[in-house]
């Protein structure tokens, strides 16, 4: 962690989402002013977490923080016009079971629902999910840009949007080559949108 703290310095951030922690714990902590908020296992168990690094100015805007498993962890900021709720998430990847993958869906659905509905939400992590490119059939909830070809956990993630009219507006546009994965679901009053992150 002091590794990541120390290279967050170069660079001009507020707040970073962390998958695959690694960490067996749940907890607030604070390092150097830097507020570390973890949600994982807590039987010792050094598998999946999830949780967030604010920086000094975000943490005085932070409203609350809910670890809801070592999958999905979620924040309220306060904003100027509504509020922000983010939510962190690291979906099971292929190898896991579809009954894993399901509870996890029921479970990031649960969350959405709750979020305050004047809040902007935004849900960023790794889903572990290929869009594949070119969907031309998918245009209702994603655009021309996608990567790879699409996998089964694609699928069931194109079926959540359809299902919650979301969108993923980041395969509405190219990018780099370069591949830094990151993917968030953005929620604003009165319109939801999904964006796939990747670079």
């Amino acid at each position: 962690m002091d590794l990541l703290l120390r290279e967050l310095n170069r660079y001009k951030w507020d707040l970073v989402g962390l998958s695959e922690t690694h960490l067996p714990r749940t907890s607030e902590e604070t390092i150097s002013g830097t507020s570390l908020l973890l949600s994982g296992h807590t039987d010792g168990t050094q598998r999946q977490g999830v949780g967030f690094i604010l920086s000094p100015t975000t943490k005085k805007t932070l409203i609350s923080f809910t670890p809801v498993s070592e999958r999905i962890a979620t924040i309220r900021l306060k904003g100027i016009v509504s509020n922000l709720t983010i939510v962190q998430v690291y979906a099971p990847n292929s190898a896991r079971s579809d009954e894993e993958c399901e509870q996890f869906y029921f479970q990031l659905q649960s969350v959405t629902n709750q979020t305050p509905k004047k809040d902007i939400l935004i849900v960023m992590g790794d889903f572990n999910a290929i869009m594949g490119k070119d969907q031309i059939d998918q245009r209702d909830v994603m655009g021309l840009h996608g990567h790879g070809r699409l996998n089964g956990r694609g699928e069931r993630l194109i079926s959540v949007f359809r299902e919650n009219d979301l969108y993923i507006t980041n395969t509405a546009f190219k990018h780099r080559h370069r591949r830094i994965k990151a993917t968030s679901m953005q929620q604003y009053p009165q319109q939801k949108t999904v964006q796939t992150l990747k670079e």
